[in-house]
């Protein structure tokens, strides 16, 4: 049976002893979930703790693999995000989205 809502993922205990002080670290994600109803996939950011709401389609399938948004989580220590084999750095994210899109 599939969800409305994905789980909250998080970073690893392991990946929050590597990083410190998350409160000054603007350039990682610290927590996400995906909203199967909307379409979106919503993620907290480290240091300011700004909401990303980025819709499904903005993650353009390559040509060898597809965003699986049932496979969502937070690798690289925060700094990019797995959709089972589709892999995106969060800077891009970052840079993508204006301020009008970003929700504290």
């Amino acid at each position: 049976m599939k969800t409305d809502m994905g789980c909250l993922e998080t970073l690893s205990p392991e990946d929050l002893d590597d990083i410190g002080d998350v409160s000054t670290k603007d350039n990682i994600i610290l927590s996400g979930y995906v909203d199967f109803v909307s379409k979106h996939l919503i993620l907290f950011r480290g240091g300011d703790r700004k909401c990303y709401v980025v819709p499904f389609e903005w993650f353009e399938p390559s040509a060898n693999c597809s965003p699986n948004f049932e496979q969502f989580s937070i690798i690289d220590c925060g700094t990019a995000i797995k959709l089972g084999e589709y892999e995106a750095g969060v800077n891009n994210i970052f840079k993508e989205f204006s301020d009008d899109t970003v929700q504290t």
